[in-house]
């Protein structure tokens, strides 16, 4: 077994994902490994809109709304974690799996809701989904309703 040396962490950008993403900051300076934080705009609301786009390294005098949720969680949390954030346009299972093998990720760290008696990840059964097509280990962390 390899050491872990790169924890992603998938958010939405929901007041939940704070949790999410301080879980992963903990995990990865007990093990002294690099964050990635991987935000989705998910394209499966537009189905016209079919191409994955990937901005790694932020421009932050150019960045999108959604990257100020990313720069904001790694000011929070990072404390001297290295830290990469990802935001990634497309399918959310897709760009999770994409991003975290492109990225090299050991380990995948995200939330799952519980709504009407069924656990789903963000709003559908992705993380169902990502645990039938990855190898990459996941960590899900429970959110409550309160916290959703």
């Amino acid at each position: 077994m390899e050491l872990i040396s790169k924890i992603l962490i998938a958010v939405d950008g929901s007041a939940s994902s704070e949790k999410i993403v301080e879980y992963g900051y903990n995990m990865a300076r007990q093990i002294h490994a690099r964050v990635g934080i991987l935000m989705v705009e998910d394209s499966d609301i537009n189905l016209a809109d079919t191409l994955v786009e990937y901005v790694n390294s932020l421009n932050k005098d150019q960045q999108p709304v959604e990257s100020d949720f990313l720069y904001r969680m790694k000011s929070m949390f990072a404390k001297g974690t290295p830290t990469e954030l990802f935001l990634v346009k497309g399918p959310v299972r897709d760009v999770i799996f994409d991003t975290a093998t492109a990225w090299g990720a050991q380990i995948i760290v995200a939330g799952i809701h519980h709504q009407t008696g069924i656990s789903r990840f963000f709003v559908s059964s992705t993380a169902d989904d990502l645990l039938h097509s990855t190898n990459i280990p996941i960590i899900l962390v429970p959110l409550s309703k309160t916290e959703q």
